[in-house]
């Protein structure tokens, strides 16, 4: 068993699996097109709007409210926006 420190524990996993270790790797993906020009636009005025600072760990209040709101009104299920998390990766929402 390898030692490691918390912080590095992906690092030595990810090299791990480069080696053929069986394991099943989650880690960043590289988009295979490039992203649609209106969100690219979105963003570019969402920053010049101020728009850029790091939101809270289980993310924006209004974005976790609109999902609550989906899922109620698509699938009838409702969803307290404490049990709703928006992460820009697994990794991120599995360490939460």
């Amino acid at each position: 068993m390898l030692k490691v420190g918390k912080k590095f524990k992906l690092i030595v996993f990810v090299k791990l699996c480069r080696n053929n270790v069986r394991c099943n790797l989650l880690q960043i993906g590289e988009p295979s097109v490039t992203t649609p020009l209106h969100i690219r636009e979105a963003a570019v005025k969402a920053m010049e709007d101020g728009f850029t600072h790091y939101t809270s760990n289980p993310g924006i209040s209004s974005v976790r409210e609109s999902i609550a709101r989906k899922m109620k009104r698509d699938f009838n299920v409702e969803v307290p926006i404490n049990r709703i998390i928006i992460s820009a990766g697994a990794v991120s929402a599995l360490n939460m």
